[in-house]
């Protein structure tokens, strides 16, 4: 992307979360980036998951699709 537009994109790896929490200090990973690339299925919030408890589907949930929301939405994003 840098390359071919001139954009910087930060790459973020779902399984990874905890890790980018603990190296960035975030609450919520989606505010400290300006762009990222992310697997869109990786921020649909989930229903239920086998062998999760509704506390997990719900931190799931927050950290992915709620964080993601409430992130700020800049100029050119729709």
């Amino acid at each position: 992307m840098k390359h071919h537009f001139g954009e910087d994109f930060q790459i973020i790896i779902p399984g990874e979360f905890a890790a980018y929490r603990r190296f960035t200090q975030a609450e919520n990973l989606w505010q400290i980036y300006d762009q990222v690339i992310c697997p869109l299925d990786s921020v649909k919030p989930l229903d239920k998951r086998r062998g999760w408890s509704t506390e997990q589907v719900a931190e799931h949930n927050r950290d992915r699709f709620e964080g993601l929301l409430a992130a700020p939405v800049g100029p050119g994003c729709f």
